[in-house]
């Protein structure tokens, strides 16, 4: 996809999350995000959303 983990990272630290990347363990489009409450997933899967579509339409030009 047009997102790469390490630009969600970026994006979601920005916005205050806890993320962890995860190139070392292999996973280089791997991110380990822990959430407590259903509102906290959602804003980060609103933030994700988000930063996909910037993304593509980016990728798209």
């Amino acid at each position: 996809g047009a997102l790469s983990a390490e630009t969600a990272y970026d994006g979601l630290m920005e916005a205050g999350y806890i993320v962890r990347w995860l190139p070392g363990q292999g996973l280089p489009q791997g991110l380990r995000v822990t959430v407590g409450a259903r509102e906290d997933m959602d804003a980060i899967a609103d933030a994700l959303a988000a930063m996909a579509q910037k993304a593509a339409k980016a990728h798209a030009r």
